[in-house]
């Protein structure tokens, strides 16, 4: 644009908002106008009323005393019930959190619990398990954000894979400089908020003769 129409832009901009303060400001003066004549023909009739009707317009009065009173405590029922809500939800968040944070190495202890040698290992694998229940998919995700990216928020079952290492699953040492290990990926599947985990591990010998290292 050039300076010519920029400044023409900028002028409308202005008009405009001119006309919106003027309207503003005419359609308040319109409703004082409004309140102060209704407010004169309220006096002007109760100046004039006789005594029935006098006791009709106090009791209609009470009525409408009365209803916003308890309208009045209906708002303060909403703002209590709001603000225990919302405090239920931080609490419910912070449990959440907690549980997330807390779950690798849940996974990881039981996984590597049952990480025991037995004769012919060497030369096997054995597939070992944990489950836990409570695990809702707002705490899967936040244990494991990469698993967002590959699940719904609206899904109640979610699949994974993490490395032990990240979970904190660690090598068990054995004599000679043998240990076991997992042998790949822990395999993580999250269904009606009950988590499984899944791998296998075998006996690394670390290489060399009769699990001697050269």
């Amino acid at each position: 644009f050039s300076d010519t129409q920029k400044a023409g832009i900028e002028a409308s901009a202005e008009d405009k908002r001119r006309v919106a303060s003027a309207k503003a400001q005419a359609e308040a003066g319109a409703k004082a106008l409004r309140d102060q004549a209704a407010d004169s023909a309220l006096v002007t009739t109760l100046q004039t009323a006789d005594g029935d009707a006098l006791a009709a317009h106090a009791a209609a009065h009470r009525e409408l005393r009365e209803a916003a009173e308890e309208l009045e405590a209906e708002v303060a029922s909403l703002r209590e019930f709001k603000a225990a809500a919302e405090r239920l939800e931080s609490q419910q968040q912070a449990a959440s959190s907690a549980s997330a944070a807390s779950l690798p190495g849940a996974i990881a202890k039981g996984l590597q619990s049952q990480m025991v040698y037995y004769q012919g290992l060497k030369y096997s694998s054995k597939a070992i398990s944990y489950a836990c229940g409570g695990v809702t998919p707002e705490i899967f995700r936040a244990a494991f954000p990469a698993s967002s990216s590959s699940s719904s928020s609206s899904s109640s079952s979610a699949a994974h894979s993490v490395s032990g290492a990240s979970l904190g699953v660690r090598a068990k040492p054995l004599r000679y400089g043998a240990c076991l290990d997992l042998t790949g990926e822990v395999a993580l599947k999250l269904t009606n908020n009950t988590l499984t985990a899944k791998a296998h591990y075998t006996m690394d010998t670390g290489g060399g003769f009769m699990g001697f290292r050269f």
